[in-house]
């Protein structure tokens, strides 16, 4: 039987650190997105969205693929780690030079320098062991570094930071902060009797390389669907319309990264239900209902909320954001809800079939763009994003499906459905003034509607549980 407890009290290290170095990095968002103007943050924006890309190479996917090779192989981490480690930092130096040339050569200032100043970020994400812990199923120190991490971002940029010729500061706090994570979590290691080092070793890091190969190309076209509009929008407009495009989709990217740390914690629970069919599938089912229940609501109250998240926010400055958040917000449950497929595929070692759902979708997104964006700016942006996630959804269960994993019976849809469209009604009757107060009265009513219609369970010495 799955250790359920075990595997939400990872989730529980795992996504509350997520959870508090979001809010905190959401801060940061904030207190930049103010100070700059739509203009200026559009052009941190637009660097951040473009570095990400030579992110998730320095990482070479192992945040997934090497998190279940140490599930199922816990006793060959000082090996892997000196083999991984050394390859990813090379991979990630070289990266650094050729990109560096590339961005010399072919952007303007300042996003050049800012870019440039977002390389040194790549470094401390290549010997980052964060796969490692996770893989042993020990997530808290992967929490708490990821929120001293943060919390220095946040620190040296309301320290320096004070006009728009500061833009540097943000880049140069950002790889502080990676570097205090990286760092904490190897000395983490080391106290725990891990021995490694750095060791070029390619027999060991190649076939592990080939494996993730495919997953990397699924992420790097998974990045193109969602920075390709960012690009498209400061091609066609101005660095304004990224900002505003940006900021809206800063409560996106917050709750997709909890899911990213539900994905995380759920793997090594994947890669060990292999070989048992009905139990692997039982839970597959399970956490779809779950994370349906979860962000359900959340889509419906951001939607009725978005001009007083914005508002609260970023201030009367961003109000071109509000209708893209009404539209982007309805990519949360398309995008959560792929994760236990995900999840499934890579540890039934199918990452071809993750790369080529997102060719596709990232090909019907390019074309999305090109026919939406130049029209209808930031709003063309948006619908194009939310097609696309629905796209990459379909393909994803459909090949979950195939493999034995089924499709989940829409009745254990139907008590989070009757629950939001209840909170949907009351939060339009009451029209709430404020976001907070919205957020806090469609929570209570959203739980207090599964409770009665039993879609929560109580039991005395026991936390609650969603019963669907």
């Amino acid at each position: 039987m799955v250790s359920k407890n075990k595997v939400f009290h990872n989730f529980l290290a795992l996504g509350t650190g997520e959870a508090l170095s979001r809010l905190i990095a959401f801060g940061v968002t904030i207190y930049l997105a103010r100070l700059l103007g739509a203009d200026g943050y559009g052009i941190i924006a637009f660097a951040i969205a473009i570095n990400l890309y030579l992110l998730k190479v320095a990482d070479f996917s192992l945040e997934w693929v090497g998190t279940e090779i140490i599930a199922k192989s816990p006793k060959s981490v000082s090996e892997l780690a000196s083999a991984l480690l050394c390859a990813r930092l090379m991979l990630t130096l070289a990266l650094i030079i050729v990109s560096s040339v590339i961005t010399w050569l072919v952007l303007p200032d300042p996003e050049r320098k800012i870019l440039l100043l977002y390389f040194l970020v790549l470094v401390p994400t290549a010997l980052n062991t964060k796969w490692i812990h996770i893989g042993l199923e020990d997530a808290r120190p992967v929490g708490i570094s990821k929120v001293l991490g943060e919390s220095l971002n946040l620190l040296i940029i309301t320290a320096l930071v004070r006009q728009r010729d500061d833009l540097w500061v943000a880049p140069v706090a950002q790889a502080c902060g990676e570097v205090l994570i990286a760092s904490l979590l190897i000395l983490t290691l080391r106290r725990r009797s891990y021995k490694f080092g750095l060791k070029w070793n390619p027999d060991v890091f190649m076939p592990i390389f080939s494996k993730a190969a495919p997953l990397l190309g699924h992420l790097l076209l998974g990045l193109m669907i969602y920075n390709s509009d960012l690009i498209f929008l400061r091609f066609y407009y101005n660095s304004e319309n990224v900002g505003f495009y940006a900021v809206s989709f800063t409560l996106i990217g917050f709750i997709a990264n909890l899911g990213m740390a539900y994905g995380m914690s759920v793997m090594p629970t994947f890669a060990r239900l292999i070989n048992d069919e009905k139990e692997e599938k039982s839970f597959y089912h399970s956490t779809l209902a779950q994370l349906f229940a979860v962000t359900l609501p959340i889509a419906i109250g951001g939607y009725l909320l978005a001009s007083n998240i914005i508002g609260l926010a970023f201030g009367d400055g961003y109000s071109s954001s509000i209708i893209t958040l009404q539209i982007i917000i309805w990519t949360i449950p398309f995008n959560i809800l792929r994760i236990p497929p995900w999840g499934a595929l890579i540890a039934r070692n199918h990452q071809h079939l993750l790369f080529k759902a997102m060719l596709y979708a990232a090909i019907a997104n390019l074309m999305l763009n090109v026919l939406l964006i130049p029209s209808y700016g930031v709003t063309g942006a948006a619908i194009s994003t939310v097609i696309t996630e629905i796209l990459i959804s379909m393909i994803l269960f459909a090949n979950a499906s195939s493999l034995g994993l089924g499709f989940i019976s829409p009745k254990r849809f139907v008590k989070p459905v009757i629950a939001g469209l209840i909170m949907a009604a009351s939060l339009i009757i009451v029209n709430p003034y404020s976001a907070i107060v919205g957020t806090l009265l469609g929570c209570v009513i959203y739980i207090l509607v599964l409770s009665l219609i039993r879609g929560i369970n109580y039991k005395k010495g026991a936390l609650p549980s969603l019963n669907l």
